[in-house]
């Protein structure tokens, strides 16, 4: 009896002593199943958006073309143009020191159309008319901002900057 008794206690000690282990086992293997199933349903998202896109595509092919669109002309120069009168102006607007209070409202007012043209094209709201001083300096930074998320890059990049050299 004594023997029973002695094995277990032992048996006891030892489940206690590898309690932690178990549980930390069972956190980890459920961790791993959550990553599993997120992994899985963007996969599925992936995949759906993918077969959608597939079928946008194969519609937008099916639909007539107007005949008038091989004669339409674009209502603005293109953006790549936009961007390099902005990155021109923008330098010109830097580099005032000699010039002209004239001259820099010339500048100020051709940077203020460029940006108002590039917003246009790309659907960003703009109120540069309607301000005037601070407010306005102000309104072309948000503008700048806006517009360099939107993709338009419109101040000169270093061309010896590469990204992967560190």
């Amino acid at each position: 009896m004594a023997v029973v008794h002695v094995f277990v206690t032992v048996l006891a000690l030892v489940a206690m002593a590898c309690l932690p282990g178990l549980i930390a086992v069972i956190v980890v293997v459920d961790d791993a199943c959550d990553a599993v199933g997120r992994g899985v349903r963007r996969a599925r998202r992936r995949w759906a958006r993918h077969r959608s896109v597939r079928r946008t595509v194969a519609q937008v092919g099916e639909l007539p073309l107007p005949e008038d669109l091989a004669t339409a002309q674009p209502t603005h120069p293109p953006i790549e143009r936009i961007a390099a009168d902005l990155r021109r102006l923008r330098r010109q607007r830097t580099g005032l020191a000699t010039r002209s209070a004239v001259w820099q409202s010339a500048i100020d007012n051709a940077y203020d159309d460029r940006l108002s043209l590039g917003c246009r094209v790309l659907g960003v709201d703009e109120y540069l008319g309607e301000l005037t001083g601070l407010d306005r300096e102000i309104e072309r930074v948000r503008l700048e901002g806006l517009l360099q998320e939107a993709g338009l890059i419109h101040r000169d990049v270093d061309a010896g900057w590469r990204p992967d050299a560190r």
